[in-house]
């Protein structure tokens, strides 16, 4: 939500890819997908303090190795006003995806899942003083995990976190 505008982005991984859609109204209509030159899956936007707004998802570098991409972006055309630049190979769990950045303190954090959305997966931490890098392993990662444990609760990861009104932070995940 920014400004007064909902925004939604996703990946059709069958026919165009990722896209952004956004409407003031969230019950009302949604936009046409505005369709974003740039691969992967599992998208996420950020909204750095001067109003720029980012695209960043995963992809494949050169090497065919799975990897974090990020470009400005116009969320409302899907047109890019910079070149898709790779920013992290992530904390060296397989199949990092999911990004999320978040500003806090003067410092970029990147959120990912990593290891697959199966038993391996979980959810590490990066930051930087830089939006687009080089970024800083956390050194408790994995942040979020149930990998060798036991119980019906499995698989943990693809996770968002906000912050309420209290001051107090949350984190949502699948499982």
């Amino acid at each position: 939500y920014r400004d007064g505008v909902f925004f939604m982005t996703t990946t059709n991984v069958s026919n165009g890819g990722n896209f952004i859609v956004h409407t003031t109204d969230i019950y009302g209509e949604w936009s046409e997908p505005a369709y974003v030159d740039q691969g992967g899956i599992d998208p996420s936007l950020f909204w750095d303090d001067d109003g720029v707004c980012y695209f960043v998802s995963n992809g494949l570098d050169e090497n065919n190795r799975v990897s974090i991409f990020l470009c400005q972006i116009d969320p409302f055309t899907g047109e890019k006003h910079s070149p898709t630049t790779l920013i992290s190979y992530g904390c060296g769990g397989r199949y990092p995806e999911a990004p999320h950045i978040y500003k806090k303190n003067g410092y970029y954090y990147l959120m990912l899942a990593e290891g697959g959305t199966e038993y391996g997966h979980m959810e590490t931490m990066q930051r930087s003083k830089n939006i687009y890098g080089p970024y800083e392993k956390c050194p408790h990662n994995p942040i979020l995990s149930h990998r060798d444990a036991p119980g019906p609760i499995q698989a943990t990861g693809h996770a968002d976190i906000v912050e309420d009104q209290n001051g107090n932070w949350w984190l949502v995940c699948l499982a």
